[in-house]
């Protein structure tokens, strides 16, 4: 809960040579986790993300597999205190860059992502249920076409990293 042992700790790590993985919605535990590679950043240490939303996300991941895509994640965590400041914030510190998606291009659908979401649930409550629904009579999540846009700057993402880690996870500005 204190960035500033965190910072002693990370420092610790770099000089015992284990790396400090960004967090991943498909990878990351609620808090720091050992992994082979190094050690995975908490989603709960993500300004913005609480630990009870963090413990929905990995007991859906246990309960239905991987997040396939931006979409899929917030059309799954939906209704689970999954708002635009929390998924923002796992854009800005790169939850979701394993998924191939640039950041800026996220942050440029995310909020017509969750309005589409939740116009689709308030449709199916209505009982304007979808043709093309899955089993739960849920819709399948609509993947809006990412823009071409160019990634920001290197100092731009780790300007969104410590804002919402509090710290530097990808490089450092003195680098």
């Amino acid at each position: 809960d204190s960035s500033e042992k965190v910072s002693e700790y990370i420092a610790e790590c770099k000089n015992c040579g284990i790396a400090l993985l960004p967090p991943d919605v498909n990878q990351s535990e609620t808090d720091f986790t050992a992994v082979e590679n190094g050690i995975r950043f908490g989603l709960a240490a993500v300004k913005g993300v609480g630990r009870g939303f963090t413990q929905q996300v990995i007991a859906e991941r246990q309960e239905r597999g991987a997040f396939g895509s931006f979409a899929d994640f917030c059309a799954r965590m939906f209704g689970q205190d999954c708002n635009k400041r929390v998924v923002e914030s796992l854009i800005r510190c790169g939850a979701f860059d394993s998924m191939g998606a640039r950041r800026s291009q996220l942050l440029a659908v995310s909020e017509k992502t969750l309005d589409v979401i939740a116009k689709s649930r308030r449709n199916t409550i209505e009982g304007q249920y979808d043709l093309f629904g899955g089993e739960d009579g849920i819709a399948a999540p609509p993947e809006i076409p990412l823009p071409n846009l160019p990634e920001f700057s290197r100092q731009e993402l780790m300007r969104m990293e410590k804002e919402t880690t509090g710290l530097y996870l990808t490089g450092h500005p003195m680098d």
